[in-house]
């Protein structure tokens, strides 16, 4: 999720900092219910919702960083909405798998993670229901890699690390908006690993406080990394070209990894690549989007958010990689899908889930596997 301060200057806090406390904040947020009318959210998402609400500040601390890497993963814990299994990911825990399996990790930040969404509620979960319904001959199992505040660096650096744990026959990267935050202010920076301190510092303000302030005191002591970088002072012009040469490096590069031959069963992995919508993508549908727009206080942002987005997918064309671009899912759609400005509501999620699906039986992913 992101979220602007108004008159931003270079010695404020980076919209990096902002971007991840929001992300992390947002589940304990109560989202108002659209005008009263029940547009944005039906019954059972308000009463998730409600729940939920109750829930998240009992988890303490809710997250632990695995140091000398990029990630930081979900603590474990059930309830009736909200769970996340001993491996730190959303959901039920892994599951073997079986002659017939076949297993899809998607990967993201808090929109495929879901918050404020019940585990059901969620767009892996919509997909592997709707998978499964379509192909009843298959075990399919559809894991929920998002976490809040991630970026694809991050969302790289997890697919490798659950590689092996997930067996995985595809991977979708379904993300932008973290990425697009950060660039916005810094370039597209590299981050490095946490270290012994940043982890101790994490765990103890978790503990003393809440989920928000530890992002945010552990993204602070991140800062002078993120403000040394030479692409920090660089023009916006030069921001949008820093994205789109970093994403497609860092897209050549899980590509090569995964597509290395997979050592457990000698195939490729398959990739899609999948940028999101949200309210900066596209011309605003509803008086309330456009509210959205008008409130971040950079009139220039969806502009550069599409500029990026354009480069982005040009510069993957140039080495064939597709760019499967959905930010304007919601085009022909009437009816208030956005929760906020990132987030969408569940009957967001259902036709991306559905747009998912055409890509995943229009390649043929689901045929046979000889093992």
């Amino acid at each position: 999720m992101l979220i602007f301060y108004r008159n931003h200057k270079s010695k404020a806090l980076p919209f990096f900092i902002v971007l991840l406390c929001f992300s992390a904040i947002a589940p304990e947020r109560a989202f108002p219910v659209f005008d009263g009318s029940g547009e944005l959210f039906t019954e059972e998402e308000k009463e998730v919702q409600n729940t939920l609400k109750d829930v998240y500040p009992k988890i303490r601390p809710r997250a632990y960083i695995l140091r000398g890497t990029l990630l930081y993963l979900m603590c474990p814990y059930k309830s009736k909405y909200y769970n996340v299994n001993s491996l730190g990911f959303r959901g039920e825990e892994v599951k073997p798998k079986k002659k017939n399996g076949f297993n899809i990790v998607v990967m993201g930040g808090s929109t495929v993670f879901g918050a404020n969404q019940s585990d059901s509620q969620t767009i892996p979960a919509l997909l592997e229901a709707m998978l499964q319904a379509k192909h009843p001959g298959r075990d399919i199992q559809v894991y929920n890699l998002g976490i809040p505040g991630y970026i694809f660096q991050r969302e790289i650096a997890l697919a490798k690390h659950s590689r092996k744990k997930l067996a995985p026959d595809l991977v979708i990267f379904y993300h932008m908006s973290n990425d697009l935050t950060i660039v916005y202010t810094n370039g597209y920076v590299r981050f490095h690993p946490f270290d012994k301190e940043e982890e101790t510092f994490f765990v103890k303000k978790q503990l003393e406080r809440n989920w928000g302030e530890a992002l945010k005191g552990l993204v602070e002591n991140a800062k002078a990394r993120i403000t040394s970088s030479p692409s920090y002072q660089i023009e916006t012009p030069e921001k949008a070209d820093s994205i789109a040469k970093g994403y497609l490096a860092d897209a050549m590069g899980i590509m090569k990894y995964l597509n290395n031959g997979d050592h457990f069963r000698g195939k490729n992995i398959p990739i899609l690549f999948v940028l999101q919508p949200t309210v900066f993508t596209r011309k605003s549908r509803t008086s309330r989007e456009q509210m959205m727009v008008d409130a971040c206080g950079k009139p220039d942002y969806s502009d550069f958010s599409n500029q990026c987005i354009a480069k982005i997918k040009a510069s993957a064309q140039s080495e064939g990689i597709t760019i499967h671009d959905f930010t304007g899912a919601f085009d022909e759609y009437e009816g208030e899908l956005y929760r906020d400005e990132v987030h969408i509501n569940g009957a967001g999620n259902k036709i991306v889930v559905e747009m998912l699906g055409n890509l995943i039986e229009e390649g043929g992913y689901l045929k046979a596997i000889k093992r």
